[in-house]
């Protein structure tokens, strides 16, 4: 994982020699692709996306620090080795990654185009990173959505709520006027038993990650064996 900021607290408990190892291995501003930014720690806020009532009223905001330029043809077999290592990264961090990028513009550090006899086509190298990222998604490991989706679904969970019931049940109550399609939880537990017609549920090492809809001011009833 490469470093995101290099804030000078980092190095208060190293060497000098150690410090300056690092230093020299360099900061690459956009080599972490998780929108979470863990490598500064729990201490640093990292909304994915807010609210500021005071200027923007309802307006949404959602952050994207993060601008993709494409893979150089210098050096091509060690960069698909990095893009292959920051998606497993992804992946195991369970991270989210909010990237814009201009596709169409063609300066001179931008790699998604090239030229060949006065037309503009595909780089196959950026081809070949969208095939890494469609096996991903094939394979269930990797969700690609838009903004838009993405906005509407997790403004849509912050009106679901649990209640925790004497028995051990619990109930997953909708307060939406809508219904949350595809609403994904994640337990630590080895079963998992819902009253709802059609529940998905996948194994991740210790956790049962279960998916289902819920229909607008319904509630559903869940037991978790540990």
């Amino acid at each position: 994982m490469y470093i995101r900021y290099g804030f000078l607290r980092r190095y208060k408990t190293d060497s000098a020699f150690e410090a300056l190892f690092e230093l020299t291995k360099g900061f690459y501003t956009s080599h972490d692709l998780n929108s979470f930014q863990p490598v500064m720690g729990n201490s640093l806020p990292t909304p994915l996306y807010w609210q500021n009532k005071t200027s923007t009223d309802d307006f949404y905001s959602w952050v994207t620090e993060y601008v993709y330029n494409g893979i150089s043809p210098d050096n091509a077999a060690d960069q698909m080795k990095i893009e292959k290592r920051q998606l497993d990264s992804l992946k195991n961090d369970w991270g989210v990654f909010i990237n814009h990028g201009y596709y169409v513009r063609n300066r001179s550090d931008d790699y998604y185009l090239i030229e060949q006899d006065g037309t503009l086509k595909v780089n196959p190298l950026f081809d070949r990173v969208l095939d890494l990222m469609a096996g991903m998604r094939d394979k269930g490991d990797l969700d690609i959505t838009t903004v838009k989706d993405l906005l509407n679904y997790w403004i849509l969970t912050e009106n679901i709520s649990f209640q925790y019931l004497s028995d051990g049940t619990i109930l997953i109550c909708n307060d939406n006027d809508v219904s949350v399609n595809g609403l994904s939880i994640a337990v630590r537990a080895s079963k998992v038993n819902m009253n709802c017609k059609i529940i998905n549920s996948r194994k991740v090492g210790d956790d049962t990650i279960i998916w289902f809809d819920i229909s607008a001011h319904d509630k559903i009833s869940m037991q978790v064996n540990p």
